[in-house]
């Protein structure tokens, strides 16, 4: 299936195949890299701490040469927990330019302050609308009961599908707008055009469904117009495995000092490599730091307030945690997921 996905991708186009390296700066706390590989590292971490059932407190790596020298590709969930980080399949050696144009050159420059409008997941994600996906404000005036808000609620949803509770083959728009919370404005706005199918005018579409946020491919070195979306039991497999890579790749980056400020650190900066257990006292828009975003997203080093046994866990402890939560599937384990987001990682507020 080839749906027009003008509102789900970039929407930009480039004249020509741009090829060079990714940009660092606003692909989230740990990007995409030929490099780092930090979200990848601490996925299998918590893969590991679940599956040997020590998640009520998993090992941490000593330091940076340590967690560097974890083999994350060994592990289950590597290319999920890029989801958030690259929604459409889209850092690829075709499509590499064009993500560099349009996310590290400014060509997604449209979306970054109040007045964008819901024009294109990969842009909105990273820098507009959908920021809480990546544990960032949304919007600059965002104040942070709206953000923790958001954060609940996407924490709710992605939960949702990854555990098999919300059906991946319901009507997207339906799935959205019936629970009731902030996501409806943020993930199908009014006018949202894939709410209902339309095969007439230029750029015939179908209705989304739930799977579509989570299985599309936007491989085109050109422009996103026209992107391929997995259908039947693979668009399934696609949708939890990228909700659990969600909820994952959201509590690694609340604990990046380019995403939020936590208690050992300060609102503006330093932006380091360094990840504190304690709570959130402010979320970032990426207009406050875009200079110096980047600065953080090179192999992080473990606070000593991580090892401290404290009320925040650190980011491989939760994460193995939330992945014992998805396996139950119960409304309570649902409960308990969105509660471990607000209280154990981001720390209450």
């Amino acid at each position: 299936m080839k749906p027009n996905l003008l509102y789900l991708a970039a929407g930009c186009g480039l004249a020509g195949l741009l090829v060079f390296a990714m940009p660092s700066g606003p692909l989230g706390a740990y990007n995409i890299s030929a490099k780092g590989r930090v979200h990848e590292r601490l996925a299998y971490l918590s893969q590991l701490c679940r599956e040997a059932g020590q998640q009520a407190g998993c090992d941490i790596p000593a330091d940076r040469k340590t967690l560097q020298q974890v083999k994350w590709k060994q592990g289950k969930y590597w290319r999920a927990v890029r989801w958030p980080d690259d929604p459409t399949g889209q850092i690829n050696p075709l499509g590499i330019g064009k993500v560099a144009v349009n996310v590290g050159l400014g060509g997604c420059g449209n979306y970054r302050n109040d007045k964008g409008s819901f024009s294109g997941l990969l842009c909105n994600s990273h820098l507009g609308k959908l920021q809480f996906m990546h544990a960032m404000r949304s919007r600059e005036a965002e104040t942070p009961a709206e953000t923790r808000a958001l954060i609940a609620a996407w924490a709710g949803f992605a939960f949702d599908v990854a555990s098999g509770r919300q059906d991946p083959q319901e009507n997207f728009c339906t799935a959205i707008r019936a629970r009731g919370d902030p996501l409806a404005a943020a993930l199908a706005p009014e006018g949202f055009p894939f709410c209902e199918g339309s095969e007439t005018g230029a750029r015939p579409h179908p209705a989304w469904r739930v799977s579509t946020l989570f299985a599309m491919r936007c491989r085109s070195p050109i422009s996103s117009g026209t992107c391929n979306e997995l259908t039947g039991d693979g668009a399934i497999a696609a949708a939890r495995d990228n909700a659990r890579g969600a909820l994952l790749h959201l509590i690694e980056d609340s604990y990046s000092r380019s995403h939020t400020a936590r208690a050992e650190s300060k609102p503006t900066g330093p932006y380091q490599p360094v990840i504190d257990c304690l709570p959130v006292r402010e979320f970032y828009f990426y207009e406050d730091n875009k200079k110096r975003h980047s600065a953080a997203d090179s192999m992080p080093e473990f606070a000593a307030s991580c090892r401290a046994g404290g009320a925040v866990l650190d980011p491989v402890t939760a994460g193995a945690q939330m992945l014992a939560l998805i396996e139950r599937s119960d409304d309570a384990a649902q409960r308990e997921a969105v509660a471990l987001v607000m209280d154990r990682v981001l720390g209450g507020g």
